[in-house]
């Protein structure tokens, strides 16, 4: 089986962060080195404070950068749930948690929480980093169907960047929106794509997301801390999932939003 393998010394240098990493990998391996993305969703659907994407994990195995303690916590937390047989995980996550703090080289109080806080220049560049990945593209797989043949049906990619993504549903969320909801906006705004460029196959098309895919867009947009699970109140029949923006959610949001209407003013206008 061909998982995530531990860097060399020339690439990964002996030191606190190299020490981590190896811990992680032992983590990972005893628990039988399982897919990263099945890593990324079980930590979603834990009861932990923060997430993790599939990436992340990857970076966390290879040592090639030092996550926030809040990621790499549950992600501990399922490794040692997944070795055989089952290891605990309070013992793993505060040993891993004394090289996490080396790595980070902060200083160690035992009155400070799992939840470690990262210093000013720490925070600067996880700003920096989340507004890379907010600029990152990524394809988004859907279905375009035919209303008039149940029969025909295409798969096919559509490339957003997760600003372009947060755009289209974050202000559905200003007041809690359902992921069925969710799903389709995001296939209405993908059909407005294909319209606009003509690269519609038939005039009674519609579109379904990918499931999967869909799923690894609300995970990672809770990892860039931009949205949160609902909390109100809903209908014992009511079996949906609920979307709400965080603080930071919001005034993103409104940022990519003046933004807009900014570039918007800017755009030359034809003459008559």
């Amino acid at each position: 089986m061909v998982g995530v393998v531990l860097p060399g010394p020339d690439e990964l240098p002996h030191g606190p962060l190299r020490d981590l990493t190896e811990a992680l990998q032992g983590l990972y391996r005893g628990a039988g080195m399982p897919g990263l993305r099945r890593i990324a969703r079980a930590v979603m659907d834990g009861d932990f404070r923060d997430t993790v994407s599939h990436e992340k994990v990857s970076a966390m195995l290879r040592g090639s950068s030092l996550a926030r303690w809040s990621k790499i916590e549950p992600v501990v937390w399922v490794l040692a749930a997944w070795n055989s047989p089952p290891l605990d995980g309070s013992e793993q996550a505060a040993r891993v948690q004394q090289l996490w703090h080396a790595a980070a080289n902060t200083p160690q109080m035992d009155s400070m929480p799992s939840r470690a806080g990262a210093s000013v220049n720490q925070t600067h560049h996880l700003m920096q980093s989340d507004e890379t990945d907010r600029n990152e593209t990524t394809n988004v797989r859907y279905t375009l169907h035919s209303y008039g043949d149940n029969r025909v049906k295409y798969i096919q990619v559509c490339s957003y960047s997760w600003d372009e993504i947060f755009l289209a549903l974050g202000p559905m969320m200003a007041s809690e929106a359902a992921e069925r909801h969710m799903s389709g906006r995001l296939a209405h705004n993908i059909l407005g794509r294909l319209e606009q460029t003509g690269a519609l196959p038939f005039t009674d098309a519609f579109v379904l997301v990918d499931d999967a895919d869909f799923d690894l867009i609300k995970l990672r947009l809770r990892t860039l801390r931009l949205i949160e699970k609902g909390t109100r109140k809903r209908a014992p029949s009511d079996h949906d999932n609920y979307w709400q923006l965080t603080q930071e959610g919001d005034e993103h949001l409104v940022r990519l939003l003046t933004q807009r209407r900014v570039e918007s003013r800017e755009l030359p206008t034809e003459l008559a």
